[in-house]
């Protein structure tokens, strides 16, 4: 006789029979000692990210994660290599500015609606 019912038999098995963890996936998560299903539903979250919408960034503490709309008034252009790309935005009651360092035109284009 088993010593455990069988309905329970899948939270012993292994975490790739769920589809979107793969062999990469599992062992990131054997490196954290979850090697079955039931290590990852004991396994509680430590902290939790909340995201706000507001109208502006103005006033916010600069580790502040805020979910904004903004309207892209200008791209400036480095023309020197190796040098950040910056955009001039603006929100509802200031403006500043979006800098990436490693630019990738294509990236960026994704996120940028007006490029």
């Amino acid at each position: 006789m088993p010593s455990r019912p069988q309905i329970l038999f899948p939270l012993f098995g292994q975490l790739t029979q769920f589809s979107g963890i793969g062999p990469k996936i599992a062992l990131n998560l054997s490196k954290l000692d979850i090697n079955s299903p039931r290590d990852l539903l004991f396994n509680l979250p430590y902290s939790l990210l909340t995201r706000n919408k507001v109208d502006t960034v103005f006033g916010k503490a600069n580790n502040d994660i805020v979910i904004v709309e903004i309207t892209v008034d200008e791209h400036v252009e480095n023309l020197q290599k190796n040098r950040p790309y910056k955009i001039n935005v603006s929100d509802a009651k200031t403006s500043f500015q979006l800098v990436f360092f490693s630019f990738k035109q294509k990236l960026v284009a994704r996120f940028v609606s007006n490029w």
